[in-house]
């Protein structure tokens, strides 16, 4: 972050898992390394709004910022995290349905948020990857905190707006 600065840009960070609430030690890293960085409860793991809320907050500073300033997002999107049984109806636990609903609701907030930089900011580079997979009962497992090919397989692509 600190190069990017360096050559003019100004970095925003928008968290939702726990390694942003910065009311904790651990927290406060990440964020640490961003000229401004946010959390908020709403933008939380159990919150099913999490990722329109994020991007409600994305659009509202973007229309505050300075078109002519060059910025670096980085957006932790939660809303593919567990909890995500709720993204389907009637949902009773999280499972690969339940991820791919999250997943399509996802996309449609990151729409939101793209189609409002683009218009507002030009061409625009974007990566969007995962930072693990999930697992979902493959050889009997649940969840990520383990090693695992469904865990250690993260998606990845880059593209321009």
């Amino acid at each position: 972050m600190e190069g990017l600065e360096r050559v003019g840009y100004d970095t925003w960070c928008v968290g939702g898992v726990a390694f942003f609430d910065k009311r904790s030690d651990l927290g406060r890293v990440f964020p640490g390394y961003f000229k401004h960085s946010y959390w908020n409860p709403s933008f939380s793991c159990p919150v099913k709004e999490s990722a329109a809320n994020q991007v409600d907050f994305i659009l509202r500073k973007l229309q505050k910022a300075d078109p002519e300033q060059k910025l670096f997002l980085y957006l932790n999107v939660d809303a593919i995290h567990y909890p995500n049984y709720f993204y389907l109806n009637g949902g009773t636990h999280d499972s690969l349905e339940s991820h791919g609903a999250a997943l399509r609701y996802v996309d449609g907030e990151l729409g939101r948020l793209f189609d409002a930089w683009k218009a507002t900011r030009g061409d625009t580079f974007v990566i969007c990857c995962s930072d693990h997979g999930t697992c979902y009962g493959e050889d009997g497992c649940q969840f990520h905190g383990i090693n695992h090919p469904a865990v250690t397989t993260v998606p990845y692509k880059h593209f321009t707006l």
